[in-house]
């Protein structure tokens, strides 16, 4: 990209990929205050890396979880009196977030025009949401506002569907009232449409005027104004991966694509006004997620719209610092197997652990939880039946089921 980004530009998407920090719940179960909590210190422990665009000087103060896990809001503040309003993006593993994200065939008004019925849900719940200290969105932004000597700028922002949430919240705060009215900055990186024409021309009426970006081969937002652009999104030179790396859209894409193309019916959906994309090339791809002449799939296609969707890649493209992976991972258990009543010492092997890692063996928490080193857990298995995932939660998250974290007992 040619143009010029604002400096806060990177600053604000790193605070917008913070946000899928712990977004799953503990396999063993947690409330989804503790999940809050959790989700809160890991945000902050990320923010505090002085090597990433926030340079250490943001930090999340408010957080509001919805009660159902889908939808999650936060302010965050940095220097100079900067507010952050945040909006968290889909949470793949959960199905009622991605149900959400399709409820597109009925419309509701909002404003001066309409948008999803799934739109309206998030963002009903989260401006209804109470953070830990009992107080909404408005309440918390209006307490920042408050607490500041000069009028402020308040970039309310969001990446993926956090974006598309973010126009309607974009919308709603700019047409409060507040003690010393700040301005409203926009901004949204991969956000999919919310809405109709009229909603597109409210978002385009903020002032100042809303900056929204996209990875032009981010298939995301495209939906739902011009999904059947992805098509022809990886075009794809088997003689020249370097510069054409794939994969292009088979068949079986196509066909999975014109069906959701049909989910929004008879409703037309219109982006509001997009800065120019952030890239004019396919130089950024994951070479996983490219097939070959005579193999490409539908969970290849998937996987590199996921890999250009994400926040990693958005930072990329930024010319920013990526988050680093700190969530935690299991490499190996040993032993592999134990007692039908549990009482088996454990050692887990791994990377990511730390002192507040706690240890599930499939939905049953274990005990006796003794983290010797950010590679090693100690534990004792509880009382089960059958083979079950080991995983590891902490602040950054809970470690993916993988075939070498199973644990098995007997069946009788």
């Amino acid at each position: 990209m040619s143009d010029p980004l604002p400096s806060f530009v990177s600053q604000v998407m790193t605070l917008c990929a913070v946000g899928a920090t712990s977004a799953t719940e503990r396999p063993s179960g947690e409330t989804v205050a503790q999940q809050a909590q959790r989700i809160l210190d890991g945000m902050n422990a990320y923010l505090a890396l002085a090597d990433l665009a926030t340079q250490g000087q943001w930090k999340v103060g408010w957080l509001a979880l919805t009660n159902d896990r889908a939808n999650l809001a936060y302010l965050a503040a940095g220097p100079n009196d900067q507010i952050a309003v945040c909006l968290r993006g889909t949470v793949v593993s959960s199905l009622i977030d991605v149900a959400e994200d399709l409820e597109v065939g009925t419309m509701l008004p909002f404003g001066q025009g309409n948008i999803s019925q799934g739109a309206m849900k998030a963002f009903t719940e989260v401006t209804s949401a109470a953070g830990a200290d009992g107080t909404t969105l408005l309440q918390a932004v209006n307490a920042a506002v408050g607490a500041s000597s000069s009028a402020l700028t308040i970039y309310v922002a969001g990446h993926s569907l956090g974006g598309a949430l973010a126009t309607t919240v974009g919308v709603w705060l700019g047409q409060q009232s507040f003690s010393l009215q700040p301005a409203i900055q926009l901004v949204t990186f991969a956000g999919p449409t919310a809405g109709d024409q009229g909603f597109a021309q409210q978002v385009n009426g903020l002032l100042p005027a809303p900056l929204l970006y996209i990875n032009q081969y981010d298939a995301i937002p495209q939906a739902w104004a011009s999904l059947a652009n992805i098509d022809a999104f990886y075009p794809y030179d088997f003689f020249d991966r370097k510069k054409k790396p794939g994969p292009q859209a088979t068949i079986e894409v196509k066909v999975l694509v014109s069906q959701l193309e049909k989910l929004p019916g008879e409703n037309v959906y219109v982006q509001p006004t997009q800065q120019r994309a952030l890239n004019e090339r396919y130089t950024v791809w994951n070479p996983d997620d490219v097939g070959s002449r005579f193999k490409t799939t539908i969970p290849i296609f998937a996987g590199q719209v996921l890999f250009q969707h994400s926040g990693n890649t958005y930072l990329q493209l930024l010319k920013a610092p990526q988050l680093p992976a700190n969530a935690p991972v299991v490499t190996s258990i040993s032993p592999a197997s134990g007692a039908l009543a549990g009482g088996t010492q454990v050692t887990i092997t791994g990377t990511g652990f730390s002192s507040d890692s706690v240890v599930d063996f499939g939905t049953v928490p274990a005990t006796n939880v003794q983290v010797a080193s950010s590679t090693q857990i100690t534990c004792t298995s509880p009382a089960m039946v059958g083979t079950a995932d080991v995983q590891v939660t902490n602040m950054y998250g809970t470690s993916p089921a993988v075939a070498a974290d199973r644990f098995t007992t007997p069946l009788s």
